[in-house]
């Protein structure tokens, strides 16, 4: 009897780790091998690239390249006003003027910098010259996972010290991230920021990595993500150095944030749930705003009220940079 009940542990933990080291794979894993077994591929819309096309065709945009503390290769897409760039008389006067304050733009899960470009040209159109970073796993910064913004939390720190080498130290720098890159700028607001950063402005984000996916498992798969989420946890640790369970909690990082935050989110978010958002304001230490979109999706709170949402982000951002503009064109 006991060896029955030895046996029938042994397949329990061995059928619990195989889901968790499934799920990491198809989850965690940029390189999945389940995915390309099966041949599939994550689909997505084709990305408005005619901001990126246009400032390339006028020389103002170039692919950057920096390593993480960690040894990888990261890209970015910077976009750097020329000093001419028609800014705002009290902007051109200021000590914040044309290429002296820079939006670091992050994108959401399995897109890339690329996809960026409507939120690289908002702040671009604000006065800010910017650069979109492809987080570790994605586009074409090397890893072979993703941080689900932990470890992309430390590498826009990084980002942010190539920025006040190459232009100076007494630049401003604003993060701005969209649903997991949301989650990543959080999380870096808890860190000892360099001095450069003046703002953050998230859109989207979700309060943690195990919150974020405990609530997928439940509506994608009907499923308890107890024990799942325990073994996925393992082989992050294992293969990528942080904790599902531990590690990413952007309530903890924005609880303990010293930089404003404007928390953006749709009300009818049903990926990273509406009561995500008020959680993350409600524990934010700091200087801090909301702004949400009624009838607004996912990442759809600036399609879905163009205006709105440009007047509620440089309104915030003016506080603490020279913006230019009124409204969004």
């Amino acid at each position: 009897m006991p060896i029955l009940i030895l046996q029938i542990i042994l397949i329990l933990t061995a059928a619990v780790l195989g889901a968790g080291y499934y799920f990491f794979d198809t989850v965690i894993r940029s390189d999945s091998v389940f995915r390309r077994m099966r041949g599939k591929v994550i689909s997505r819309e084709p990305a408005d690239t005619s901001f990126y096309d246009e400032m390339r065709e006028e020389g103002r945009l170039e692919d950057v390249y920096m390593q993480s503390e960690d040894g990888l290769l990261l890209h970015g897409i910077k976009v750097e006003r020329d000093h001419d760039a028609e800014v705002s008389e009290e902007a051109a006067e200021s000590d914040a003027a044309v290429n002296r304050q820079w939006a670091v733009v992050c994108h959401g899960y399995t897109t890339d910098a690329s996809s960026m470009g409507e939120y690289s040209k908002l702040f671009y159109d604000m006065g800010f010259s910017t650069l979109s970073v492809d987080l570790r796993g994605h586009g074409d910064s090397a890893g072979t996972y993703r941080g689900m913004g932990w470890h992309d939390s430390f590498d826009v720190l990084d980002w942010t010290d190539w920025l006040a080498e190459h232009y100076g130290e007494d630049i401003g720098v604003l993060l701005f991230g969209i649903s997991m890159g949301g989650a990543t700028v959080m999380m870096a607001s808890g860190h000892d920021l360099p001095k450069q950063v003046r703002c953050i402005v998230e859109d989207c984000g979700y309060t943690s990595i195990k919150e974020e996916l405990k609530y997928q498992t439940k509506k994608r798969f009907g499923i308890p993500s107890f024990p799942l989420l325990n073994a996925m946890s393992l082989w992050t640790r294992i293969f990528c150095g942080y904790s599902i369970r531990k590690d990413g909690n952007a309530v903890r990082q924005v609880k303990n944030s010293s930089v404003p935050i404007l928390f953006i989110h749709g009300e009818a978010d049903d990926f990273v749930p509406y009561k995500m958002h008020k959680k993350l304001y409600k524990s934010a230490g700091a200087e801090k705003d909301s702004y949400t979109v009624e009838n607004a999706g996912h990442c759809q709170s600036k399609k879905t009220d163009e205006n709105g949402y440009f007047e509620a982000v440089s309104r915030f951002v003016k506080q603490y940079f020279s913006v230019a503009g009124e409204r969004y064109s």
